[in-house]
Order: C-alpha cells, then structure tokens, then sequence
C-alpha cells in the first residue's frame, strides 16, 4: 500500500470505531463551514501533520495527528456541556479499545481532552476536542 492508502486506512478505522457509539449521527472527515443542516451531535475528524522520523535505512516512523471533534447543540448550556463531555467520553474510550486500529497502526494515543461551549444565536453549540497521535512505520517507497 502507498502512503494515501495507509493514510485513509487510519481514517477508515477512526470513523469505523466513531460511527459505532450510542448517541452519535455522523462522522465527517474534513472540516465544515456551515453546520446548521447538519443532525447533532455530530463528530468531525479533522487531519493534523504527520511528523516522519527516519527509524532505519528502510524504515520511516510516523505520528500522525487527528483531531476529533464532536459537536453538539443544545439550550442548556450546562447540561449540554455534561452531555458532549459524557459522549467525548465515550469516544476516547472506544478509539483506545484497540490501539492498533485493527492493525493499521502501531499505537494510538491521545493526548488531549478539551471541552468547551460558545454560544450561538439562542443555543449553545457544545464541542470536545480529542487530539488523537496514530504512530506507525513505513518502509520507504511503499
């Protein structure tokens, strides 16, 4: 596999494991504009740099970062905010289950957790940010 294979294989398996939880709508890779169409909560996943450390002549070691936002829109702000978190909650434990994602990667991480709210017009949109590192290794050219 090439590396826009072994790139999008790790989105495939974040958005497998996103798209199982209770509670959750969507899951978006990329970012979106305009998200009043949208069904809440919804879940984006949003690429990040992919740091390439050489790990021998053949061999790169990468970290790759996503961040995983979910979003959601309620009325009440704190119980919107106790919501989100619980459903953030969930998604951090289900993408550590397996930290190989079903074998596309070597480890996963997370490395940050942020919760926040802002509001909008005459509700609050709701979000937790997780900060998701994907290491792996490559062989050089393939």
């Amino acid at each position: 596999m090439g590396y826009a294979d072994d790139y999008l294989a790790i989105v495939d398996a974040l958005t497998a494991k996103i798209s199982g939880i209770a509670g959750v709508n969507s899951v978006i890779f990329g970012e979106r504009e305009h998200v009043g169409a949208l069904k809440f909560p919804v879940v984006f996943i949003v690429p990040g740099e992919d740091t390439i450390e050489v790990a021998s002549v053949l061999q790169q070691r990468h970290e790759t970062v996503f961040d995983v936002i979910l979003v959601d829109k309620k009325f009440d702000a704190e119980q919107g905010l106790r919501e989100v978190i619980q459903l953030g909650g969930a998604c951090y434990d289900e993408i550590l289950k397996d930290r190989c994602l079903g074998g596309v990667a070597q480890d996963v991480l997370i490395t940050l957790v942020d919760p926040a709210y802002s509001r909008v017009e005459q509700t609050v949109l709701h979000w937790v940010l997780l900060r998701v590192v994907v290491r792996r290794r490559r062989k050089g050219g393939q």
